[in-house]
């Protein structure tokens, strides 16, 4: 049986409080790439399936390596589950069982053959396009007029995509119900080990992007690789990245398409690096994509080169240096790429994951846990202005301009750039604290209460008991910290004894466990919502 971890449970509890209080509205869960959608996906699944056999339930999206990881996840949790497989690439066409996996692609065309579907997950929710007639939205639309009460649910690592805002803006997804993606919880997840940190060196080379247009939001294709696809820079790039990652074992190049990809990969190979290329236009197709990714993930060789195909989907924990030599306009597509390197692998003697970013990438889109929004279309407001700063008279001037306007210095295509580079936080720490909410307190029903030893990760800050309040299918804890010795603490687990029990506290936190028969269980609690828990303040015991 597979344990989750606390995000993990939060966000299986969340789906079940957000149905049993809302009859109608699709739920949104954003939880950083790495950490573990698929479990929450096969744990959400078996409750619902144990609890209401009858339902029938897709899970899809769009790469046929997340099909699998999904399917082998609830598999391990639920060995006996009856699930199946609709994909194309994997040959294996099932419809008939209560749960399924699948491709978008596979089924798009072939809804009708699942019938009545109760449930819709969406694994990388922020690729439902907003557009009419696409894949996801026919699949969706054509459910909903055998079913329509169908619920969709979506979980996504970026909760937003261009010019649309976030996804709570669209037609589909109307709340976020919880959200790790955010500064203060990423955070939390790199303290506790769950994520790998990103690190930053400064790079010397900057690609230049001076007359690509931007279309729809982000650079054109084309004359995004006509720029940046050039000999001198990319051999500047690659001999200073020999310098500065020359202690990474396994690299990750993102490039801005495939002629560019190929041009990087014989480039490493002729300066001694091995390398191979995975993208669309390989001339052994698919075999050979997933051969050079088995290549790359048995340690054969040092860096795999690509474009779009492994931003996403594509999940290998040893990954410790990521090449960024794709400027991009996109928070959604910089963050996917930079969640391929957050991965921890402490078995490899992985301890974080080196970022060079000679796109630029940092300083236009920020930090992977507070990254530059986009805003919907007609949205008021300023972005980042991109700038050059001359090297002989220190003039700030647009990346546009070919001479500067002061003392007319020509700008070379490898740009030298200041501080405000590629070494920027790749994982923002500090932030202006937001106008706190006002405090609010709520009465909750007691269904049942469950008490446990709290083992800390930090043993200086003492074990507690940890009493578990369960009201529907939320929980709220407390923790009373017998073993402390800070006065208030200590004075507030006796005084909470007191109450709940009317007999002398217990000294110590594994008495306490072997007391807890003395204890009333309350009816109804108060709960203090302040800050970023919730605190039980009250008791009703009538």
């Amino acid at each position: 049986m597979l344990s989750l971890r606390y995000y993990q449970q939060e966000s299986v509890d969340g789906l079940f409080n957000y149905f049993s209080t809302n009859a109608e509205g699709n739920p949104l869960i954003a939880l950083p790439g790495g950490t573990g959608k698929s479990l929450v996906i096969a744990e959400f699944v078996r409750r619902v399936i144990t609890q209401w056999p009858n339902q029938k339930i897709l899970v899809a999206t769009h790469v046929r390596e997340l099909i699998t990881q999904s399917y082998e996840e609830l598999v391990g949790l639920w060995p006996t589950c009856p699930a199946g497989i609709y994909s194309a690439g994997l040959k294996r066409r099932e419809t008939h069982l209560p749960v399924t996996f699948c491709g978008i692609a596979s089924i798009a065309k072939r809804i009708q053959e699942f019938g009545h579907v109760d449930l819709m997950l969406v694994d990388e929710a922020d690729l439902i396009s907003h557009r009419e007639g696409t894949q996801y939205r026919k699949a969706i639309e054509a459910l909903k007029v055998i079913n329509p009460n169908l619920r969709v649910i979506g979980l996504t690592a970026t909760p937003y995509r261009l010019g649309l805002g976030t996804l709570t803006d669209g037609d589909i997804f109307t709340d976020i119900i919880v959200d790790y993606t955010s500064y203060d919880k990423f955070n939390r997840l790199v303290d506790d080990g769950f994520i790998s940190p990103l690190i930053a060196k400064k790079t010397d080379v900057e690609l230049n992007v001076d007359g690509v247009h931007v279309v729809g939001g982000e650079f054109n294709r084309g004359e995004l690789q006509a720029a940046c696809d050039k000999e001198l820079v990319t051999r500047a790039a690659l001999e200073e990245a020999l310098v500065l990652a020359h202690d990474r074992n396994h690299w990750m190049a993102f490039c801005t398409g495939t002629t560019h990809a190929d041009h990087t990969r014989d480039m490493l190979i002729e300066m001694g690096i091995s390398a191979v290329s995975v993208h669309s236009n390989l001339p052994g197709g698919d075999d050979e994509r997933d051969e050079n990714l088995r290549l790359f993930k048995a340690g054969m060789v040092r860096t795999v080169v690509g474009v779009n195909v492994f931003s996403r989907g594509f999940n290998f924990r040893p990954t410790d240096c990521l090449l960024i030599m794709r400027p991009s306009m996109s928070p959604a597509w910089w963050v996917q790429a930079l969640c391929r390197g957050t991965r921890p692998s402490p078995e490899t003697g992985k301890q974080n994951c080196l970022v060079l970013d000679y796109a630029g990438n940092t300083r236009r889109l920020g930090p992977i846990n507070d990254p530059v929004l986009p805003r919907k279309k007609g949205a008021k407001g300023s972005g980042m202005v991109p700038f050059r700063i001359c090297p002989v008279c220190q003039t700030y001037n647009h990346t546009r301009v070919k001479f500067c306007s002061s003392c007319q210095y020509e700008f070379p295509e490898v740009v030298k750039i200041a501080e405000t580079a590629s070494d920027l936080d790749l994982i923002r720490r500090e932030k202006p604290k937001p106008t706190p909410k006002p405090a609010v307190l709520e009465e909750y029903d007691v269904h049942r209460v469950e008490f446990a030893i709290h083992e800390p990760r930090d043993p200086s800050k003492g074990r507690s008991l940890k009493a578990a309040y369960h009201s529907g299918l939320r929980i709220f804890n407390e923790w009373l910290c017998f073993d402390s010795e800070k006065g208030f603490p200590r004075h507030k687990a006796h005084e909470t004894w007191r109450l709940m029990a009317g007999t002398e506290a217990p000294k110590t936190t594994d008495e306490a466990l072997m007391r807890v028969g003395e204890l009333r269980p309350p009816v109804k609690i108060r709960v203090l919502h302040e800050g970023k828990y919730p605190q039980v303040v009250g008791y009703d015991f009538d």
